[in-house]
């Protein structure tokens, strides 16, 4: 067995300025991720030895990684994507939330200026409630109007919308599927809805079922 101190130092050890970690994803897959200082990181899928930059899914290449404590994309120019190491390399399912973030990102690069700007509002307001140690949904659906509550959840399921159709594009050019991280279709549907349902909870008066998101998601295809 494992020793339960050596991984928990592991999970939380930085990777040294100027040196690259591969993380498993299955027999035939990896994500590498280099520390190029200066609070950015390169990242970089690793398919069968063939290795292209994440920032290349993005159809303008106009987007930076850093390394973080959590998954999230920042509202700069370029949009910075940050990269969740800790839970990254205790569960390389979560391989899905990068690819949710370059979903964003590649949402964000088609958008008007003033469209990027009406979301970041609205999560940046929503944020300023949840942030709190106590809050109720009440209170976050308060902070927000009803056109900014809806573009934010839009804007969540169309990334996973592109996440999806970045994945089923390397599984037909690569054969390799990094859908089998999960054990069926309906493992990777719960991933997902227990994600997308924290948006929906605090946003939404009432959430997609499980059976919306699948179509929405067009997930019987994966």
């Amino acid at each position: 067995m494992e020793d339960p101190v050596a991984q928990a130092l592991y999970l939380i050890r930085e990777i040294p300025e100027g040196e690259e970690e591969e993380i498993p994803l299955g027999e035939n897959a990896a994500i590498a991720l280099r520390n190029d200082g200066s609070n950015t990181c390169t990242a970089t899928l690793v398919v069968q030895g063939s290795r292209k930059n994440l920032a290349e899914f993005v159809p303008s290449g106009n987007v930076r990684f850093r390394l973080g404590q959590s998954f999230g994309i920042e509202f700069s120019r370029p949009p910075v994507i940050i990269i969740d190491l800790p839970a990254l390399r205790k569960d390389p399912k979560r391989i899905m939330s990068v690819f949710h973030e370059i979903g964003h990102a590649i949402r964000y690069a088609d958008m008007e200026e003033h469209e990027c700007n009406e979301i970041e509002r609205g999560v940046r307001k929503m944020l300023n409630v949840v942030e709190k140690i106590m809050y109720l949904p009440e209170q976050v659906r308060g902070n927000l109007s009803t056109r900014e509550r809806a573009r934010i959840v839009d804007d969540e399921r169309r990334a996973w919308t592109n996440a999806l159709r970045l994945l089923r594009g390397i599984r037909t050019t690569t054969g390799v599927s990094l859908f089998d991280l999960f054990d069926d279709n309906a493992d990777l549907e719960k991933a997902i809805h227990t994600r997308l349902s924290t948006y929906e909870n605090l946003l939404l008066d009432e959430s997609l079922p499980k059976s919306a998101i699948r179509d929405a998601l067009a997930l019987h295809k994966t």
